[in-house]
C-alpha cells in the first residue's frame, strides 16, 4: 500500500521515485494540489515544493521531508501512544502536540 492517495485529476503527482524506501511528490513551478496521507493527515503543496515519504509512514513513523511550501491538516494518530505527525524542513523539525484533535501544521 502506498503512503499516499492522490486527489483524482489534481495533477499534482509530477513523479514517484525511490521504490526501496521514498516516494517523492513533486510539483513544478506555477502548480499547487493536494492530497491525503495513509493516516488520513490532509497535504496542501505550494509550487515547487517536493515532499518525501518513507514506506514506514503511518505504521513505525509519521515524519514526511519537505523542500517548499505545504500546509498540513493532521489526523490524530489511530492507535494511543503511536507516532506524532512531524514536518521536517531542512534542520527544522515542526511536530503535531497531539491533542487528539486534526491540527494545522504550516
Amino acid at each position: 500500500m502506498s503512503a499516499l492517495l492522490p486527489t483524482p485529476g489534481a495533477g499534482l503527482v509530477k513523479r514517484f521515485a525511490g521504490g526501496d524506501a521514498n516516494w517523492l511528490i513533486a510539483l513544478d513551478r506555477g502548480q499547487r494540489g493536494a492530497f491525503t496521507l495513509r493516516d488520513g493527515t490532509r497535504a496542501t503543496m505550494g509550487s515547487e515544493t517536493h515532499i518525501t515519504i518513507r514506506d514506514e509512514f503511518g505504521g513505525t513513523q509519521r515524519t514526511v521531508q519537505i523542500e517548499g511550501t505545504a500546509t498540513f491538516t493532521v489526523t490524530p494518530s489511530a492507535n494511543p501512544g503511536g507516532p506524532s505527525f512531524a514536518v521536517r524542513a531542512g534542520t527544522v523539525t515542526a511536530t503535531a502536540s497531539g491533542t487528539g484533535e486534526p491540527e494545522l501544521v504550516r
